[in-house]
Formats: structure tokens, sequence, C-alpha cells
């Protein structure tokens, strides 16, 4: 959200400096200026001569690079909330192991980093934002020639600057705004079916704790379908089921849906 803010805050910048040079700062005025095209009128930096080029460079791809980096957090956090939900899955229906090198029957992992609905438009979504970005603020350099219009290294003078676009800025924050709703959103979804496997994220160790199912174990199981469940007539003194994955043709006989304590041991 700090990312968020800077962005209010320059895009506020921009809307004063170009109300005090007294343009309209309407939405029908901002986009009469144009999207993403050079105005002599909105200039992010003061007017500077080829010892900016390096400064005026890195001030227009700096947005780029938070983009990038709220797009990697973003990313994450829906990987790990749809591989919950996979896991989850293992408790109310049969289904092959996701693996990166799959073999046999086993499901491969997603292409990008979700099912192919939610990773299109999340990939979508972020080239979209890359290229609003580069429309809200880029650089730019101006040539200035003679009173006859020639151009030529006795009279030109190269000024070097970065310029901006109030209404792509705009654009930019309005749709840059799907990335925490939609995160929020996914966040809010309830995993269906109950009881399901306790949430291990990535865990190996736990991963690990609940591939092994005792007597149910079989030579090759991880290549077919699995579920997860309780074994039945496994409980410990303490009333504590044994629940674990196991082939799926065992269950409703040998494995079931936990009543007691389960948990992975």
């Amino acid at each position: 959200m700090l990312i968020y803010a800077i962005s209010i805050a320059f895009l506020a910048w921009g809307l004063t400096n170009l109300k005090g040079k007294g343009m309209d700062i309407s939405l029908a005025g901002l986009w009469n200026m144009g999207f993403g095209t050079l105005d002599p009128r909105s200039m992010a930096l003061g007017s500077s001569g080829n010892e900016s080029l390096q400064l005026a460079t890195l001030l227009a791809n700096i947005p780029q690079v938070f983009l990038a980096a709220i797009y990697l957090v973003f990313n994450g956090l829906i990987v790990a909330m749809f591989t919950a939900q996979d896991w989850h899955k293992f408790g109310v229906k049969s289904q092959t192991l996701m693996v990166s090198s799959p073999r046999y029957r086993q499901r491969g992992t997603w292409i990008f980093g979700a099912p192919v609905l939610y990773g299109v438009i999340f990939l979508a979504l972020q080239a979209v934002l890359h290229w609003l970005c580069s429309q809200s603020l880029f650089l730019i350099q101006i040539d200035i020639v003679n009173i006859e219009g020639q151009d030529n290294t006795a009279t030109t003078t190269l000024h070097t600057n970065c310029g901006y676009s109030s209404i792509a800025g705009i654009f930019t924050l309005i749709i840059g705004m799907f990335i925490p709703v939609s995160a929020l959103f996914l966040g809010l979804r309830k995993l269906h079916g109950s009881p399901g496997p306790p949430l291990v994220s990535t865990c190996s160790t736990a991963i690990s704790a609940a591939c092994h199912p005792r007597h149910l174990w079989e030579d090759g199981m991880w290549n077919g379908e699995l579920r997860w469940g309780a074994h039945r007539t496994v409980v410990d003194q303490h009333g504590w089921g044994h629940c674990s994955l196991a082939p799926a043709r065992h269950w409703g006989a040998a494995m079931e849906r936990p009543t007691t304590n389960c948990g992975y041991r």
C-alpha cells in the first residue's frame, strides 16, 4: 500500500503542477492532453541538459521495478492459495499428485503458478499495468534547433527530461487496484468440503508425514490417484486416529472421513 500511496502523491503533484500552469485538469482536459504523449508543460524534472540523462532514465524506470516487485509478492501469495486449495481437494475427491516432473498419471505444475484461467488473467493484467506505467512516466529528449529549423551540432541543444501523462497515471492506479482486490477476494474464498487435510503450504515435513499410510502402503502408489482420510482401526491409546494419503481404491473400505481427532504422526 505504500507504493500506491507514493503513486497517488506523485499524481497529485502532477495535477497541481498542471493547474498552476493554467491547464484544465478535468478528465476531459487531461484526455485532450494525450494518453502518454509528450507535452512541454508536463515535465517531471526541471530544465536540464545531458548531465541528467542517467537521473531521468532511473526515474522513468523506478515504477516498473516497483510493479515487478508487487507482482512477485502477489504471485507468491496466489500460488500459496491455489496450492492450499489443491491440497485440500485430496480430502474431498481422489486425484493424482502434482509434481514438477510428472510420470505416468501424475499432474504437472501450473505453467503460470495458478490454474490456466487465473494465470492468464493475472499475466495479462501485469502486461497491461507495465504498458500503462510506460505511458504514465517516460524518458524524453528534446532537440532545440535554430530559427531556420536547422538541426546541426553547432546550434542544437539536447534537453533530457521525464514526461508524465496524468490521465495514464489515473488509469494505472485504477487498474492497479485489481491486484490487492483480487488477492483479498481469493483470500475470502472458503475451501469446500469438510473435513479436509490440515493446510501445510509447502512444508516438506508435514507433506512427508501425510504420505505414510502405514498398512495401506503400496509400491508405486504415488503414480495413481490418492485420497486423504482416516485409517480405520488405526487409533492410539489417546484416541488419536491416523490420517494420511493412501490409494483411492481403499476409500470406504479401509479409509473414511475422520470422525475423531486426526493428524499427521
